[in-house]
């Protein structure tokens, strides 16, 4: 059985969109979607996520990054995170190159050094030393996200990074509701 969220990147890619009465079809993905975020700019932000991993086209990054850069931003203005007390502030500049690289990892974090394979490759040969695991992600096979961004910014993307997948949880669970709903 594929997840909702396989089904509405499915739905979303779609060129078919026949109503049927007796099954669920792609339709009803899309519907369910539509009214899932409806007056909820964040969660519409979390289908433009999915949509931008799933197909790994970078068009759509910077509407996306700004949207992000403005969530990070308004983080570090509210006093309930003590952002401030850290030494974690972060001007409006900042919020935006560090969504900007966030969105780029989080649509493609695997590692360059290994390309995802986890471990080094023999140098002037064209197979891994599968002895030795790749030191740029530590046998992971993906970047560090610590690599990606000023080391100063390195707790602001690992929450933009959980705040990312949380509104992706939040929204496909909404969808899901929606969908069987009916």
């Amino acid at each position: 059985m594929t997840s909702i969220t396989e089904r509405y990147l499915s739905a979303a890619a779609t060129s078919s969109l026949k109503v049927e009465a007796e099954k669920s079809t792609d339709v009803d993905i899309i519907i369910a979607a539509g009214f899932a975020v409806r007056d909820n700019a964040r969660k519409a932000l979390a289908l433009k996520l999915l949509r931008a991993r799933e197909s790994g086209r970078l068009s759509e990054v910077h509407t996306i990054a700004g949207a992000l850069a403005a969530m990070l931003y308004g983080r570090g203005k509210q006093g309930k995170h003590h952002l401030a007390a850290r030494g974690q502030q972060i001007c409006k500049d900042d919020s935006k190159a560090v969504a900007y690289r966030v969105m780029r990892w989080w649509i493609n974090p695997t590692c360059r050094a290994c390309n995802g394979l986890k471990h080094a490759t023999m140098v002037n040969a064209p197979v891994l030393d599968t002895a030795t695991v790749c030191p740029a992600c530590n046998g992971s096979g993906m970047a560090p996200l610590e690599n990606v961004v000023p080391h100063k910014h390195a707790e602001n993307a690992r929450w933009m990074v959980s705040e990312i997948e949380s509104l992706i949880a939040m929204t496909v669970s909404s969808v899901s509701r929606r969908l069987h709903a009916n």
